[in-house]
């Protein structure tokens, strides 16, 4: 086991440093605006005061599709008439990028 010491260059008075309970946030106090993103400072902040359990809404999942006869997947060989499907991938990407779920539903043909 190893041991550490810790040298003050300075007197320490009793009380010193510490702040009264309830200075930093008052009682009733609404610490969280509804709807905010939870990271690691909010649910530090939440535990701070003593909060076990919050409501939550889950991050929505959104289905992309593309539509028509003229639409190919990209890497397929090119048919006249026809162009890549792009869009899709645009959209799917965004989604991401915005921390969201995208799922993909694919080409679907014209009736």
């Amino acid at each position: 086991m190893v041991e550490y010491r810790v040298k003050m260059l300075c007197d320490v008075s009793a009380g010193a440093d510490v702040r009264p309970v309830g200075c930093d946030i008052a009682a009733g106090q609404h610490v969280l605006k509804p709807g905010a993103k939870l990271g690691s400072s909010e649910l530090g902040l939440l535990a701070a005061v003593g909060v076990k359990q919050a409501q939550v809404i889950s991050k929505p999942v959104v289905a992309v599709m593309s539509t028509g006869n003229e639409l190919q997947e990209p890497g397929e060989t090119a048919k006249p008439g026809h162009i890549y499907d792009s869009n899709r991938i645009l959209l799917l990407s965004a989604l991401e990028e915005q921390g969201l779920t995208g799922k993909d539903l694919g080409i679907v043909k014209d009736k």
